[in-house]
């Protein structure tokens, strides 16, 4: 049977995918949402390394929507602070390092 990869988001070409890259697909938790953060299941090699999605498509950036240190992803104080509920689905994609 042949890999298969998902590709998460709108149009264009889909992201060069090799062992460094990551799907990850999150379904937050009512811990997650407390802290207003989650830790990715790799470390990212950089935020601009990293995209991420909820739910229906409404993109989730670094910088725009939430902070990046090591693996820990950090939505406090950002535009999706209050607004994310435990049960939404985040899909991410990203280099690790």
């Amino acid at each position: 049977m042949p890999n298969s990869r998902i590709y998460f988001g709108t149009s264009g070409t889909p992201p060069v995918v090799n062992d460094n890259t990551v799907i990850e697909r999150r379904t937050l938790t009512a811990p997650e949402i407390a802290a207003g953060q989650l830790t990715l299941s790799q470390v990212p090699i950089s935020g601009a390394e990293l995209a991420g999605w909820v739910d229906g498509g409404n993109t989730f950036l670094p910088v725009t929507d939430f902070t990046l240190a090591g693996a820990l992803v950090d939505w406090n104080g950002m535009p999706y602070d209050g607004l994310l509920v435990a049960g939404n689905i985040i899909q991410f994609i990203y280099k690790k390092v």
